[in-house]
């Protein structure tokens, strides 16, 4: 087995998500799917709290910073397309007969899957 890095102690919160993107993105390591729950998240932990969405933004820009720099420009590209998408999205959604079609919409588009309510979803109710 080889040695790649140990958990970066500086990172108060996404050190694991480093680790793991380090070793599949860039030292090639193999990981394989399985179809079965072998842990369940707990949405209690400060990784869910989104009143440190400002520094789990932070901690990405430094992995990205650390070991992908000729990707950055793309993620922040892409970062804000997602926000602008989310923006209007949530105008969208304050429109009642425009939220009534986009939920009817959704529903349709969902038929099948199982449903998952991230706790972030929460604070996007009250915008």
């Amino acid at each position: 087995m080889t040695f790649i890095f140990y958990y970066n102690e500086n990172l108060k919160i996404v050190s694991d998500w480093e680790f793991f993107i380090y070793c599949i993105c860039k030292q090639n390591c193999s990981y394989k799917h399985i179809n079965t729950v072998i842990s369940n998240f707990d949405t209690s932990g400060v990784s869910s709290n989104i009143s440190n969405i400002t520094k789990i933004k932070e901690e990405h820009q430094i992995v990205f910073e650390n070991h992908f720099s000729m990707f950055l420009e793309e993620k922040n590209n892409l970062i804000n397309y997602y926000d602008i998408n989310i923006q209007n999205f949530l105008t969208l959604n304050k429109t009642s007969f425009k939220r009534k079609i986009l939920k009817k919409v959704m529903k349709l588009l969902m038929l099948g899957e199982k449903k998952y309510v991230h706790p972030f979803n929460e604070v996007y109710k009250n915008i």
